[in-house]
């Protein structure tokens, strides 16, 4: 999903439709993933979980392909390289952290030999898309300045005068 989603689409919705719409895009790509762990898991389909984890990569690389030239530009250009390593020193923080919380409280109970272990899963699952989804909304209606081309040439310029 990494390697398909910048390569094929992403690309695409920034430079048509923009940063805030990629990041809506991303986030609903994410959301449907997030929703398709249920039907997984009431059939206890390895093939669709796998599925489901495909299109939650593609919304977080959709994400990833938008967030981090967005982040670049916001602000002064000297700062842009801090700016990157910080958001991607936090991201590294969530992946070693995310983890080790959700097995303590999402999925403490997850690993039995009845039903009930695919059920928690479902209901985390659930709620993360509905999260994501919410978030998507926000979004939507969020003031997010748009960089243009002419932003990205001006503060190259500027980076390197």
């Amino acid at each position: 999903a990494y390697f398909i989603g910048p390569l094929t689409y992403s690309g695409w919705i920034v430079r048509k439709f923009g940063y805030r719409w990629t990041f809506i895009t991303g986030l609903c790509i994410y959301g449907v993933g997030a929703l398709l762990f249920w039907p997984s898991g009431v059939k206890r389909s390895f093939g669709g979980f796998c599925g489901s984890m495909f299109v939650v990569g593609s919304g977080l690389s959709t994400l990833e392909t938008s967030a981090n030239p967005f982040i670049a530009t916001c602000g002064p250009p000297k700062w842009s390289e801090l700016r990157l390593n910080l958001s991607q020193a936090f991201q590294a923080i969530g992946t070693v952290v995310a983890p080790v919380l959700a097995s303590y409280v999402l999925f403490k109970n997850v690993g039995g030999e009845n039903g009930k272990s695919l059920q928690s899963v479902q209901w985390v699952y659930l709620g993360i898309a509905c999260f994501v989804f919410l978030l998507a909304v926000v979004f939507f209606f969020a003031p997010i300045p748009e960089v243009t081309d002419a932003d990205m040439a001006d503060q190259a310029e500027m980076t390197t005068a």
